[in-house]
C-alpha cells in the first residue's frame, strides 16, 4: 500500500521561482501551499500541470497530494513601449516594443533634404532594462562648401545663391559642377 505520491516541481527557467515545496515524495493527502515569486520585468501567465482539480488563488496554489502531480509556472517577460521623438516624419523601422531580455540597438533614419541624422538619444536599450523608453532622433543641418574664385564658404541647403564670380564653374565639395557664371541656383542635397 502506497503512503506517498510524487510531487514534481518544475522551476521556471527565467523570471521567477516556485516556493513552498521541493520535488519529491509527499505523504498521501498532504496539503501544500505553493507560492510564486516573480522577478521584476516579468509576469506570471499562470500555474500549469496536474492542477485541473485544484483552484489557483493568484500568487498561491493549494495542492492536495491525492495523486502524483507535476506542477510548473508559466512566466513571460513584460512588454514595454518605445516612443520616438523628432523623427521629422520619416519612416522609422526601429522596434516599438522591447522586453527585459532584449538589447535594442537603433538603426539610423534615412536622409532628409537639408539634414543629416546624427544618432539617437539614448543610442540603445541595454538588456535588463525595464519601463517605457523615450528615444529622440538627433539631426544636424547640412551645408555645402562652395568655392568661388579660390574662396570657400558654406551655404545651407535651400539657400538661393547668385554667382557673379569671374570663373565659369562653381565646384561643390562632392565634386559636382553645378552652375555657370551668374546663374542663380538652390544649394544641392548632400547625402550622408
Amino acid at each position: 500500500d502506497a503512503t506517498t505520491y510524487y510531487l514534481e516541481i518544475v522551476q521556471p527557467t527565467r523570471g521567477g521561482a516556485i516556493l513552498g515545496a521541493e520535488s519529491g515524495p509527499q505523504p498521501i493527502d498532504a496539503e501544500l501551499t505553493l507560492t510564486r515569486k516573480i522577478d521584476e520585468g516579468y509576469h506570471a501567465v499562470g500555474w500549469r500541470g496536474d492542477i485541473m482539480d485544484l483552484y489557483p488563488n493568484g500568487d498561491s496554489l493549494e495542492v492536495i497530494m491525492d495523486k502524483p502531480r507535476k506542477i510548473w509556472l508559466a512566466i513571460e517577460p513584460n512588454i514595454y513601449t518605445i516612443t520616438y521623438a523628432n523623427t521629422q516624419g520619416v519612416t522609422n523601422l526601429n522596434p516599438v516594443t522591447y522586453t527585459i531580455e532584449d538589447e535594442v540597438i537603433f538603426n539610423p533614419l534615412p536622409y532628409i533634404e537639408g539634414w543629416k541624422f546624427t544618432g539617437w538619444s539614448p543610442a540603445s536599450i541595454a538588456k535588463g532594462s525595464i519601463g517605457l523608453k523615450n528615444v529622440t532622433a538627433n539631426w544636424e543641418r547640412v551645408s555645402n562648401s562652395v568655392t568661388i574664385g579660390g574662396v570657400s564658404t558654406n551655404i545651407a541647403y535651400g539657400t538661393e545663391v547668385t554667382f557673379r564670380a569671374p570663373e565659369p564653374w562653381v565646384d561643390v565639395t562632392n565634386g559636382t559642377q553645378i552652375a555657370y557664371l551668374g546663374t542663380t541656383f538652390t544649394a544641392p542635397i548632400v547625402t550622408n
